[in-house]
């Protein structure tokens, strides 16, 4: 059994050889010495990745699951995914929320973002300033507190 020690962003991890071939075709799976990420002085392969999006993936190759940590972001942990040579199709289907909400938060705050844009550009026709900024403010707080005062409010929620 070959000890393999690896540095991912300073955290080390001790597994073996045969855990990272249970997965061929990745980024792990043919570490070699003659490597550029090899450190002939600690014996080890170093890459400067985050340590806790790797354990989830280490785990991958351990128990043939991949899960999330709660900490970890859905595009933080895909673009580990995309380094170490790995489809975000393995994440565990009790994790897809985690991977996928980033992706359902951008989209509702782009919704957002254009709903106070389009209101804001209805209020140029002939207001003053304040009474713009004042109109603007209450939409801001229907969008908020009351869910069911707009389509944006309602997307929102």
């Amino acid at each position: 059994m070959e000890l393999i020690q690896l540095n991912i962003g300073g955290k080390i991890f001790v597994t073996t050889r045969s855990t990272l071939s249970r997965i061929p075709n990745t980024k792990l799976s043919d570490l070699k010495e003659n490597s550029i990420h090899y450190r002939s002085a600690c014996k080890e392969f170093f890459f400067d990745r985050d340590p806790e999006a790797f354990a989830c993936i280490l785990n991958y190759y351990r128990t043939s699951e991949l899960h999330l940590s709660h900490k970890l972001c859905g595009n933080a942990i895909r673009k580990e995914l995309e380094f170490w040579g790995m489809d975000i199709s393995i994440v565990s289907s009790c994790c897809w929320k985690r991977l996928f909400e980033v992706d359902e938060d951008e989209q509702v705050l782009n919704n957002l973002k254009k709903g106070i844009a389009d209101e804001s550009g209805l209020l140029d026709n002939n207001n003053s300033s304040k009474s713009k900024r004042h109109l603007l403010k209450h939409r801001i707080w229907l969008l908020l507190d009351k869910p069911n005062s707009s389509t944006a409010a309602k997307v929102s929620s």
